[in-house]
């Protein structure tokens, strides 16, 4: 009998996602370009995401995405290094724009509650540990 690897199983994950730095770009920028930033991260998070996920914004430069269609974990890891890929290609001055996410596999006992502030808690290790990187637990 064979039996899957958890790497291989597939699952929904939510993820969140902070631009990195985004005072600095509204202080130093203005506004008009901290939100083309925004809209920027918007349309790339649709794009990749497609039809397999859900993105919201939750205000500030804070975005959550919930990927309802089962992925392994390679997938999920392919996902956000392309995400980050796109969001690197915004660049505001002669800076590029990078982020830090935070993602948490899906699990049936898990309430909305939980996956966000098992997300956050992962977000802020991410931050902490540099930056422009994702930090996971699957």
């Amino acid at each position: 009998m064979k039996t899957e690897n958890s790497a291989d199983q597939k699952r929904g994950y939510f993820v969140i996602l902070d631009i990195d730095c985004f005072k600095e770009i509204n202080d130093r920028y203005g506004h008009p370009e901290g939100d083309r930033v925004l809209k920027a991260v918007s349309g790339n998070l649709k794009q990749i995401l497609g039809n397999g996920g859900l993105p919201g914004r939750l205000g500030g430069d804070e975005f959550v995405a919930l990927i309802h269609q089962p992925v392994t974990a390679d997938e999920i890891k392919n996902f956000l290094n392309r995400l980050k890929d796109e969001i690197g290609k915004i660049r505001t001055g002669d800076e590029t724009v990078t982020c830090s996410i935070g993602v948490v596999s899906i699990k049936e006992e898990d309430s909305i509650d939980r996956l966000y502030h098992n997300a956050d808690q992962l977000l802020y290790a991410a931050k902490k540990n540099g930056k422009n990187q994702f930090v996971f637990d699957l």
